[in-house]
């Protein structure tokens, strides 16, 4: 359950999480919201520097993520190049600026691999519970349309519902 190259919880586990804390939300009329986060650099390290090397920037870019969020908050490695964060009792405006927050923490990290200075930055989307009718497939829907739209438009940004 548990991802072994950054140690961070797996796919699966974040989607019980989010099923679990939807049906709690909703049962009590609370608010959360949810983050997925892509390194848009990932493939072409990858492809020019190798999957060593690309591992590293993952790791890395990992333990930044798990070191800075908050200890409610949920953080998954969903792909290769991709982080799913739960941010429980987070409205939309909260989840936003949570993005921002992170890929300004990514944007600066120092990663220096065999003496040659790297940097990453990240696209977000983010969706925030919308009702009842919510489900986590509609959810995850959302979050996936953002997080598209934050790729197309040139990456190192958040994309929210509106």
């Amino acid at each position: 359950m548990t991802d072994q190259l950054t140690g961070l919880h797996s796919r699966s586990e974040l989607q019980l999480v989010l099923e679990q804390n939807l049906a709690q939300a909703q049962r009590y009329d609370g608010i959360c919201s949810l983050l997925l986060l892509q390194v848009d650099q990932y493939k072409e390290i990858r492809d020019q520097q190798g999957d060593t090397l690309a591992r590293e920037v993952i790791k890395a870019i990992a333990a930044e993520l798990n070191r800075t969020k908050r200890a409610a908050d949920f953080l998954a490695r969903v792909a290769d190049d991709m982080f799913g964060l739960f941010l429980p009792e987070a409205n939309q405006a909260q989840a936003q600026l949570a993005g921002e927050r992170v890929c300004r923490l990514i944007r600066e990290l120092a990663l220096e691999y065999g003496g040659q200075q790297l940097s990453c930055t990240l696209s977000v989307g983010a969706a925030t519970l919308s009702g009842i009718e919510e489900t986590p497939q509609t959810l995850l829907r959302r979050l996936a349309e953002n997080l598209t739209i934050a790729r197309h438009s040139g990456g190192n940004r958040v994309e929210g519902d509106a």
